[in-house]
């Protein structure tokens, strides 16, 4: 269930830029808990026509039956459209994670480590390998450790954002850094690889672990309004 709780356009300025706010109770009414809600933003005329349209994302943990109060808005548009009352079209796309410790490999210098065999994140999608690297020291004496995934979406399912984690652990256990990327979307049937990097201190490397996760978001549920 999605409702627009209130919709305010912004007068001119002096540029005569304007721009709308809006905020809405999401629901969450899959069976599973959802923690990104996408929402998409686009504001119309009267007569239906497109005037701006913007997108957001919320990462929000919603159980499922359960609430949220949520804002969004619109990019900056000009007030050729003031004269006229304006509309807002408002859809959400609510996606629940899928977490996966991977493993924890080595980290050698001059060195691929990883391994080729193959993880299901979820039914459908596939990490058809990882690998650790440790490069050659900068003119700072920096060492490039970077994590890389190839993932392989098998379904006719489109996920916003898949990402892989990776947790660098000193020969103490302690740990040094954290890196990872943000997240990229993947297409049906798309194969891509995903990677993150830190850097380090040689010494600080010595006997050095990395422990890997991926992060998969999958859309479970969709809905639209309007005000």
């Amino acid at each position: 269930m999605l409702s627009i709780q209130d919709f305010n356009v912004s007068e001119p300025d002096s540029d005569g830029d304007m721009r709308a706010e809006a905020s809405f109770t999401y629901k969450n009414e899959s069976k599973e808990a959802q923690e990104l809600i996408l929402s998409g933003f686009h504001v119309l005329t009267s007569n239906g026509l497109v005037i701006t349209s913007s997108t957001d994302e919320h990462e929000d943990l919603v159980e499922s039956a359960g609430t949220v109060v949520l804002n969004a808005s619109s990019s900056y548009f000009k007030d050729v459209a003031a004269s006229q009352s304006l509309r807002l079209l408002l859809n959400t796309v609510g996606c629940r994670c899928v977490y996966k410790d991977i493993g924890e490999f080595d980290i050698l210098h001059g060195c691929v480590t990883g391994t080729n065999d193959s993880l299901v994140l979820d039914e459908g999608f596939v990490v058809q390998g990882i690998s650790v690297s440790a490069g050659l020291p900068d003119d700072d004496g920096d060492i490039m450790v970077e994590i890389k995934a190839l993932v392989r979406n098998t379904t006719s399912l489109h996920t916003p954002r898949i990402k892989i984690e990776g947790s660098v652990k000193g020969q103490n256990g302690r740990v040094l850094d954290e890196c990872s990327t943000y997240g990229e979307c993947m297409m049906p049937s798309e194969t891509r690889l995903l990677g993150a990097s830190s850097y380090f201190k040689k010494s600080r490397l010595s006997g050095a672990r990395v422990s890997i996760r991926m992060c998969l978001f999958i859309p479970s549920s969709c809905d639209q309004a309007m005000a």
